[in-house]
């Protein structure tokens, strides 16, 4: 028995101190392809996002429907770890599994559900694409000699004791 441990330590130590590194690939590698040069389907963005919360969603669900149930059935908290046979029985383990499942499994596609409405929401709100808006600070603009594009430059600023900027108590040029 002490060689069978003293072989299981050496291999163990071998594969520890094994220099996997020197198999990698080099970052300055033009041929490695990264994970950042692909882009991904918008619907496998979305089977994703469903997958990963409707399994990650099932530890929190499996908890929470295990203590609904044994308040719903037996009217106490029952322990769902307990290694104790009379807490659940096998046909109640099997309808906790099945709702929480069946929870997961809803939350996802709520989710989803979700997010292409906002989608497709989106879509329908977002502004037209006229063309590109060209921005010009305006000291450049003053500097060139007037505003672009024929734009009429903006009224001086009036004075502080000066109320000619205000029609019957509302601000004319005003910006929120």
């Amino acid at each position: 028995m002490r060689g069978r441990g003293a072989v299981y330590a050496v291999v163990c130590l071998a594969l520890f101190f094994h220099p996997f590194s020197a198999f990698s690939a080099d970052s300055s590698s033009s041929s490695s392809s990264t994970y950042d040069d692909i882009q991904f389907p918008q619907w496998s963005k979305d089977l994703r996002r469903t997958e990963i919360i409707m399994l990650g969603s099932v530890p929190f669900v499996t908890l929470w429907t295990t203590l609904g149930y044994s308040m719903a059935v037996y009217g106490e908290f029952r322990n769902p770890m307990s290694t104790n046979t009379d807490d659940f029985t096998e046909s109640d383990k099997k309808k906790i599994i099945a709702m929480a499942g069946g929870i997961c499994l809803g939350l996802g596609l709520f989710d989803l559900a979700v997010n292409l409405v906002k989608r497709a929401s989106s879509r329908r709100n977002s502004p037209v694409d006229e063309g590109a808006l060209k921005v010009v600070p305006r000291s450049s603009a003053v500097e060139e000699g007037g505003m672009p594009d024929g734009d009429v430059e903006p009224p001086p600023r009036p004075d502080r004791g000066d109320d000619s900027y205000l029609i019957e108590g509302v601000v004319q040029n005003a910006v929120f």
